[in-house]
């Protein structure tokens, strides 16, 4: 298996430059390239369902799914209630946001063609461990200097890389109960899945989420936070330059 970045004329020049754009979850849910939006990102949606007879549903439990979908929306009043009147539900969207690299999966030519819309520079990550190890330094380092302002204390980058997996997202339905999110948490692995429509991409991704290790707890982007444009000097230590 071969890592590839695939380049705009624009994105290959920083890049030479030792300039990695690291998008967010955010980024790419609301990018302007159609074959590379994907509004569903990150974790699946949650649906808070009524039926016939209807619901009510105490505003800590409304904030109990929407704190578990990533959202920043809250109920400040404990008194408040939610009623449902009758069938219907309440979708939560994510609001997780955290950092971001896509990459492309190449075997052979066909494949590399495949997937020209994303880019017709194409930049080969050798060493996918050290290139996901060095941006997490340096986004360490941008956020100790406050170069990004989190909601939250942080002091480590926690990081994956995989292939995505291409499945159908089936949002997480409550069916009319209460659901006990300690016990089924809603994971960044999420980030790894997309609809079976952008399968071609054969994507490989990288994540990196701010982490506050004496608390055991994540700490995600500012709500909106799209990308930023990282210096990495001696990046191209684990990349090759292909076309």
């Amino acid at each position: 298996m071969k890592v590839y970045k695939k380049l705009c004329k624009d994105g290959y020049a920083a890049l030479k430059c030792n300039v990695v754009r690291i998008g967010s979850l955010k980024y790419y849910s609301e990018i302007e390239d159609e074959d590379r939006r994907d509004k569903d990102e990150g974790v699946p949606k949650i649906l808070m369902r009524s039926y016939s007879k209807g619901r009510v549903v105490s505003s800590k439990d409304f904030n109990t799914y929407s704190e578990a979908s990533g959202s920043p929306i809250r109920i400040a009043n404990d008194n408040l209630k939610l009623r449902f009147k009758g069938k219907g539900n309440f979708e939560f969207k994510s609001g997780m946001n955290f950092f971001v690299y896509c990459t492309t999966i190449v075997d052979d030519d066909l494949s590399m063609e495949a997937t020209n819309h994303l880019g017709t520079h194409a930049v080969h990550i050798a060493s996918p461990q050290k290139f996901k190890d060095m941006i997490a330094d340096r986004l360490l380092d941008k956020l100790r200097c406050d170069a990004i302002k989190l909601e939250g204390a942080c002091d480590s980058i926690s990081s994956a890389m995989r292939d995505v997996l291409y499945q159908d997202k089936i949002p997480v339905d409550d069916e009319g109960k209460v659901l006990d999110f300690s016990k089924s948490p809603m994971d960044v692995g999420y980030a790894f899945v997309k609809p079976v429509s952008y399968r071609l991409e054969a994507e490989y991704r990288f994540i990196w989420l701010p982490f506050h290790n004496t608390t055991g707890t994540a700490c995600m982007l500012p709500y909106g936070f799209k990308f930023i444009d990282l210096e990495v000097p001696g990046i191209w230590a684990c990349l090759q330059d292909v076309r």
